[in-house]
């Protein structure tokens, strides 16, 4: 007979924030998690974790332990004690970009959660479980958003550094005509990106006489990271035509 997997509330709110975000570091912990807590204490906690294998070290580009995510265990120790029931999505080994981005896109979600507006907030990985291909098109998050005129899709794009012309321009006419998505939202890592993201938008349009010829086409609005950093709820999302944040738009 299995022994019964005993984890107490310290482990169960540990493994319920790893299995949320796919995966997280110490620096993640500490600040969500255990910001009142004595490093010495954490450390403690993360290692009867380990030990029990309910969690496992996620390796950089250079062998670093950039953090930490669920195993299978971990996952079934949870479940276990949990009303809702996550899944397993273990991340593969991480650059250094991308680990800073998964980093970024935490705290981004963190101040959009704080909106009690938002329904829910989905991120890549959970998206990317509904489909049985991936795909470049999912976008970072989906977020649902109740708005005075009722309750709409977001989807939610963090663009660190700059990437190709015909990159932007597939997202754009991907997301234009999206008719499960009615806004579409880009945090970028700095000012410069905004108009050159713009512009490739703007070429997408031109170019394409489905999107040109459609009589309602989703938003796409930018806002620096910076900006959503320093103002939370109202930072400032604009395109050339408006301008809004989600504390003027959320019900």
């Amino acid at each position: 007979m299995l022994k019964l997997i005993k984890a107490n509330e310290s482990d169960l709110t540990l493994l319920r924030f790893i299995a949320k975000n796919q995966m997280a570091s110490k620096s993640d912990i500490n600040r969500d998690i255990w910001k009142d807590s004595l490093p010495r204490n954490n450390w403690r906690r993360l290692r009867r974790l380990l030990k029990n294998r309910w969690i496992k070290p996620v390796e950089g580009d250079c062998g670093r332990t950039l953090g930490y995510t669920i195993t299978r265990k971990g996952l079934n120790a949870l479940n276990h004690n949990s009303k809702t029931q996550y899944e397993i999505c273990t991340p593969k080994r991480k650059y250094r970009t991308s680990f800073e981005h998964d980093q970024e896109l935490r705290v981004v979600r963190k101040e959009i959660e704080r909106c009690k507006s938002v329904v829910s907030f989905r991120p890549e990985h959970e998206l990317k479980q509904d489909q049985k291909k991936r795909s470049d098109k999912v976008p970072d998050a989906i977020f649902a958003l109740q708005t005075h005129s009722g309750l709409i899709q977001v989807a939610l794009e963090l663009e660190l550094t700059q990437k190709s012309s015909s990159r932007y321009i597939e997202k754009y006419r991907f997301f234009a005509l999206h008719e499960g998505i009615q806004l579409v939202l880009y945090i970028v890592g700095k000012e410069t990106l905004i108009n050159s993201i713009s512009k490739s938008f703007q070429e997408a349009f031109d170019s394409t006489p489905m999107i040109r010829r459609a009589p309602k086409i989703n938003g796409f609005y930018f806002c620096t990271l910076e900006n959503l950093k320093k103002n939370g709820l109202d930072a400032v999302f604009c395109n050339k035509n408006r301008s809004f944040s989600l504390h003027d738009i959320a019900a």
